[in-house]
């Protein structure tokens, strides 16, 4: 898990989660898809270029802690969650 500041004032900024240590020899990642808790950040813009996996986050409130997750299915159907935390501060 990555653990980042983020100015909620900044402006659109892409986060990726890259799944090369979790696929298996020739496998690759089918579909990703991101998801934010609490709610609150607008996620826009997710791109796949296996095996890394790449959102547009913009928003939030200061001084409040998110979990950006990314649900990623392979090419064998194997599914598995990375997150990203991300803590709202001004910069």
């Amino acid at each position: 898990m990555s653990y980042f500041a983020h100015d909620p004032d900044a402006g659109p900024i892409d986060y990726s989660v890259d799944f090369t240590s979790w696929l298996s020899a020739g496998d690759t990642v089918s579909s990703a898809v991101w998801s934010s808790t609490p709610t609150g950040l607008t996620l826009s813009s997710p791109t796949l270029v296996t095996p890394l996996a790449t959102t547009n986050v913009d928003g939030g409130t200061l001084g409040e802690v998110y979990r950006l997750t990314c649900r990623a299915t392979s090419v064998d159907g194997v599914v598995d969650d990375r997150s990203i935390i991300l803590r709202c501060v001004q910069l």
